[in-house]
């Protein structure tokens, strides 16, 4: 470890993962790295592998955590092949793996973390890791300044039961996080979908078609636009890019409750925490450029 706080991306790639830990690039040497797989997006053996091919297509590096197969409660999702048969919208095979062979457990993790001048930690799949560590090593809670979520959605959905996926993956380990008393900035679909990457904007990005980055921003494209919405949604950028540039956000504080099929709502009883309205129009594709 060194004096730098350290930044925590708990993932589960993901075309849209891919794209934030590019982001996440703009962070220079502000912090030291950590990153966990998760099941999410596809199974844990999938999302591992593209998460090391993520961390070395966006020139990378940091510690490397093997996470959570399973939710808390219950069965993984089926994501439907939104994100490609691979996972990485088609192109995984053309990501060679740099990361070091050396990798750690959730209770390494945890360790870091419990070790570390300050955290953030940034939550773009379920929440099973976070909870898992926060079950059997409460004192983690102490020392995470601030938690970062992608996740839930109050008038927009993407399961069924008007839930988000990332919630609604593992409604169980939700409300063991809401209720740990951290402090919570939620990124929900209402916010992902009002800035999709419109087929103009990523035209004009320096990605082109025979790129990998610009294939895998493409398939997101492809898929996002087949469901009816209006171009790449990056939902996994937001948290990461209010990391790199806070005063672009708009946070309302709220109290939040989650449900049993992962739904999220304004409830006077639920958990304080901030939530992102609104971003500056043109962030991502700036930042991207």
């Amino acid at each position: 470890m060194t004096d730098r706080p350290l930044l925590v991306i708990d993932t589960d790639p993901g075309t849209d993962d891919a794209v934030a830990f590019v982001v996440s690039g703009l962070l220079g040497d502000r912090f030291e790295r950590a990153f966990v797989s998760t099941y999410g997006n596809m199974p844990l053996d999938v999302t591992h592998a593209n998460m090391r091919k993520a961390i070395s297509l966006a020139g990378l590096s940091g510690h490397v955590f093997r996470g959570s197969e399973l939710p808390l409660v219950g069965e993984p999702l089926d994501c439907g092949g939104y994100h490609g048969v691979d996972g990485l919208g088609g192109v995984a095979d053309l990501i060679e793996d740099t990361c070091p062979a050396d990798e750690g457990s959730l209770d390494d993790l945890a360790e870091l973390i419990c070790g570390a001048s300050g955290c953030t930690y940034v939550a773009i799949g379920p929440l099973t890791n976070l909870a898992t560590m926060l079950a059997s090593k409460p004192q983690v809670a102490n020392h995470i300044d601030r938690l970062l979520v992608m996740g839930g959605g109050f008038l927009q959905s993407n399961r069924p039961h008007g839930a988000e996926y990332n919630f609604a993956a593992d409604p169980a380990a939700d409300a063991r996080v809401l209720a740990s008393g951290l402090d919570i900035t939620l990124f929900p679909l209402d916010l992902t979908q009002r800035y999709p990457l419109t087929p103009d904007a990523i035209e004009a990005l320096p990605f082109g078609e025979g790129t990998v980055l610009g294939q895998i921003i493409r398939a997101n494209r492809d898929s996002a636009m087949a469901a009816g919405l209006g171009g790449a949604i990056i939902h996994d950028a937001m948290p990461v890019l209010y990391v790199v540039c806070p005063e672009a956000f708009e946070l309302v504080g709220m109290t939040v409750s989650v449900d049993e099929w992962g739904r999220t709502a304004f409830d006077l009883g639920g958990a304080p925490m901030r939530v992102a309205v609104f971003a500056r129009d043109g962030l991502l594709a700036s930042a991207l450029s």
